[in-house]
């Protein structure tokens, strides 16, 4: 894999959701190295030269493809004082820095089948990957799980199911907590490791797991107890 370079980068895309999430595109103002699906980045919004030590950060998944770097994207959730700024600051035409790519997070096409399974904004690392495979049209069946707890939260829903569409050996299940009942492309009610399992169980697959650090501990533990091999479970420990 690459190793990790420093680049300064202009903010080209502010797309604001609800509950303080927030997507962003950055457009680098020099060049990229190659990044794996999966990988994640480090931003920051301080003042940084290369003859001064990294400043405060945060780190995020990047939710953009691999194959056309033009526009690195991420999606941030305000969880603490420094995402708070990140968000409050930031806006078209803001210069920040972007030190990249980092992580293991990344995706084996060998396997006969993926399972991914993200929670809110863990979807990043899966969009990623599924920008590439509309690329590269791999042929391993992938099934890809995205639970949010209401639907303003459902970022990527139109994404998901246009690369349903287009390729067929990618399944899509998208769980709402809060909708009062099920419709043709959403399920009411908590993701849960019972529905995945009963799809996907039988199909030797890999299982990919990004989101909230207590879901992916949780999903973690019961693929274990429902047989699932550790090496089989992959996790997005920056999620």
């Amino acid at each position: 894999m690459a190793n990790p370079v420093r680049v300064q980068a202009e903010v080209v895309e502010v797309k604001r959701y609800v509950d303080g999430i927030v997507g962003y595109g950055f457009r680098p103002l020099s060049r990229v190295p190659r990044f794996a699906p999966g990988q994640f980045l480090h931003l920051t919004v301080d003042h940084f030269d290369h003859a001064s030590q990294w400043p405060e950060s945060r780190v995020f998944s990047i939710a953009s493809s691999p194959v056309e770097r033009e526009i690195i994207r991420v999606i941030i959730s305000q969880k603490g004082v420094y995402t708070r700024k990140i968000i409050e600051n930031l806006t078209v035409g803001s210069i920040v820095w972007l030190k990249m790519p980092y992580g293991e997070f990344t995706f084996d096409l060998s396997a006969p089948s993926l399972v991914l399974i993200g929670g809110g904004t863990g979807m990043a690392p899966f969009i990623s990957f599924l920008e590439e495979c509309l690329v590269e049209k791999p042929t391993a069946d992938i099934w890809v799980y995205y639970g949010v707890r209401k639907y303003e939260h459902l970022v990527y829903q139109d994404f998901l199911n246009a690369c349903a569409e287009v390729l067929p050996n990618i399944k899509v299940r998208i769980f709402v907590e809060q909708a009062d009942a099920d419709t043709a492309v959403v399920r009411s009610g908590i993701l849960n490791i019972g529905l995945v399992l009963k799809e996907t169980q039988q199909l030797n697959a890999d299982y990919y797991l990004s989101g909230p650090w207590v879901m992916i501990d949780k999903f973690r533990g019961q693929l274990l107890e429902q047989g699932i091999q550790t090496h089989k479970i992959k996790i997005d420990e920056w999620s």
